[in-house]
């Protein structure tokens, strides 16, 4: 699952990245929860909410 998560993760950035080229980006204050839905547990989620924040800021900053 994580590595899934992390290729949709490149993938959407590198897209980004691509489509709208820039000397610079700014990022959002990533410290919200990403919505998972009731599928995982509430622990489950949270860890995931914070790797895939983890996940994002990593591949921005480069």
């Amino acid at each position: 699952m994580q590595v899934e998560i992390k290729n949709i993760v490149n993938e959407a950035i590198t897209r980004m990245l691509r489509q709208i080229p820039a000397q610079a980006y700014v990022l959002e204050d990533l410290s919200h929860r990403f919505v998972m839905g009731g599928k995982y547990s509430k622990q489950v989620r949270n860890m995931l909410s914070k790797w895939v924040r983890g996940t994002i800021k990593e591949r921005l900053l480069f």
